[in-house]
């Protein structure tokens, strides 16, 4: 197994299925749910790689060997990926549509904490997760915070009409007027920038 030597979402998303998917990847962690997942994890086996091309490098040049990375990088770099058995017993081949299919019927909180591997829709790809911007909420530098509220707010709205281009899935509705309501939380020296 090639996993990623640096700490990253990829492993995130792939660690936090991995949990809910098998209990002796909890086991060989220690048996604690909560250490068997995240950004970086004790891999029991296997050799990490740095970033995508680094674990992409390692599985082309290890027989038999498999990693994980993102995949529109997959797809970008023509890697093989495999099918995956979700929670409804379905080899799903991961594309838009069943990356799509992990989001039906979730219910997304307001804080938007939430976790997208294994769910249970039938055509669910199971190692599904998004994107996520870390930003200061409490803002002092003007241009800065104009950038930075142009670029989000293009994202969150025009921007979605590019994500297919590049093999990333659109937000839905719901999610997208999730993201929109964190973003008019911002605020310059203390008033809001986003009205």
């Amino acid at each position: 197994m090639v996993h990623r030597s640096d700490g990253s979402g990829t492993t995130s998303i792939f660690t936090s299925y991995l949990t809910k998917a098998s209990t002796s990847w909890v086991a060989a962690l220690g048996g604690d749910p909560t250490t068997s997942k995240g950004k970086t994890v004790a891999w029991p086996v296997g050799i990490g790689g740095k970033g995508s091309d680094g674990v992409s490098a390692a599985v082309g040049q290890t027989q038999g060997a498999i990693g994980y990375v993102e995949f529109s990088y997959a797809v970008q770099q023509n890697l093989t990926y495999a099918n995956i058995k979700n929670v409804a017993g379905n080899f799903i081949q991961p594309c838009i549509q069943t990356v799509e299919a992990a989001t039906e019927g979730v219910s997304y909180p307001d804080d938007l904490r939430f976790d997208l591997t294994n769910e249970p829709s039938t055509n669910a790809y199971p190692i599904t997760g998004t994107t996520w911007v870390l930003i200061y909420q409490n803002q002092t530098d003007a241009a800065k915070s104009a950038a930075l509220v142009n670029f989000l707010s293009w994202a969150l709205s025009t921007g979605q009409d590019s994500t297919l281009g590049i093999n990333y899935t659109p937000l839905g509705k719901d999610l997208q007027a999730k993201a929109v309501a964190q973003l008019k939380k911002l605020t310059l020296n203390g008033q809001p920038i986003v009205k």
